[in-house]
């Protein structure tokens, strides 16, 4: 099949993104009846209520998030070897304000005092207590226990008397792309099984407990995983799961085992989709502008979803480059409603750097972020 133009409709009052094809219209995924439609551009919700003590937290995170002040930075691509990164995928601080950062193609926790001074690596590729073969990511569970995760594997780490120690293996499951902690289970997003559920809720052992959501709805099962990549964060009691290239939110209550709501921002930019004769899917960017790249939990129970705008292609020196602009939604849950609010111009809170670690001046105990560029 040839490149496909998707457009957005209303059908039986579900929203329906169709992909236009040479051999004629399907559709590829339908918004769920009930969900919120968010606007780019800042326009609150319709019939949405909104406390007036929910919009006060509001305004003082978003407050916080623009204040921020460096504390001291770790990186330089000629310094010393603690300050080298290949590609730093995690940065979580403790209680006490130490900083772990994990290194995905080195193979490394870095470990940093308070003050940005290097303590020891921890993690190593292999097999056994405190080894890991290209781990995805890790996650600060409550207690100051880490979890080390791979496409294969989950360690529970902490911070002992002689240094980092394996507590346990978190029990074996489907490939794990990003993990938090809701309440007093765990929930992990994993790669997509014949269009199965996408988050899994677990309890502090690792055995499965409960299941929400499901992945791109499409007739070939490759199809679905492709566009099920995406994301999720914690906050409080509650787990949001996002999709990389689609503007559709899920919000789960993990105490009350139920789904919250569903949200969809409108006035998003798609990109191409891509069927081969083949079975190949594939994504072309060149006239999109949207992409959500980012979810975090604040405070709260609100979170942070960040959704970057592409500025049209240009050409300087013989190169073709893109600017970004980048746009950042506030989304509150109460149980008065769902509040929003569209920002913009806010920092990075979580990224990636090839060279640059820097803490964030915050309360009780610094911060650290690693920064998208």
């Amino acid at each position: 099949m040839g490149m496909r133009n998707c457009t957005i409709g209303v059908v039986a009052a579900s929203l329906l993104i169709g992909c236009t094809s040479p051999e004629g219209p399907d559709s590829f995924w339908r918004v769920p009846d009930g969900a919120i439609y968010i606007t780019m551009d800042g326009t609150p919700p319709e019939d949405v209520a909104v406390d007036a003590e929910r919009l006060r937290v509001l305004s003082a995170s978003r407050e916080r998030l623009q204040n921020l002040q460096p504390l001291w930075t770790v990186g330089a691509l000629d310094g010393p070897e603690q300050g080298r990164w290949a590609f730093p995928v995690s940065a979580v601080t403790d209680s006490d304000g130490t900083t772990y950062v994990l290194d995905r193609f080195l193979t490394q926790m870095r470990i940093f005092s308070p003050d940005g001074d290097f303590l020891g690596n921890a993690l190593r590729a292999g097999d056994g207590p405190l080894e890991i073969h290209t781990p995805t990511g890790m996650t600060l569970l409550r207690g100051d226990t880490l979890v080390v995760y791979s496409a294969h594997r989950s360690q529970l780490l902490v911070n002992g008397a002689t240094g980092i120690e394996h507590v346990r293996d978190l029990s074996p499951g489907p490939s794990i792309s990003a993990l938090c902690q809701a309440a007093s289970h765990i929930l992990t997003r994993v790669t997509p099984e014949r269009r199965a559920g996408t988050l899994r809720v677990i309890d502090p052992l690792g055995q499965e407990i409960d299941r929400y959501g499901s992945a791109f709805d499409h007739e070939l099962d490759h199809v679905s995983a492709f566009f099920s990549m995406g994301g999720m964060a914690c906050s409080g009691s509650f787990v949001v799961t996002f999709f990389n290239d689609m503007p559709l939110l899920y919000g789960y209550d993990v105490r009350q085992g139920t789904e919250a709501w569903s949200a969809f921002l409108t006035g998003f930019s798609f990109p191409d989709v891509r069927l081969d004769e083949g079975g190949g899917v594939g994504r072309s960017y060149e006239n999109a502008s949207d992409m959500v790249v980012g979810l975090f939990g604040l405070p709260d129970e609100s979170f942070l979803l960040q959704v970057n705008r592409m500025g049209p292609q240009e050409v300087q020196d013989g190169r073709s480059f893109r600017s970004v602009e980048r746009r950042d939604t506030y989304i509150l849950l109460a149980e008065s409603g769902v509040g929003i609010h569209v920002g913009a111009g806010l920092p990075h809170i979580i990224g990636v750097s090839a060279n640059t670690l820097q803490a964030l001046e915050s309360d009780p105990v610094p911060k650290v972020t690693n920064y998208a560029w």
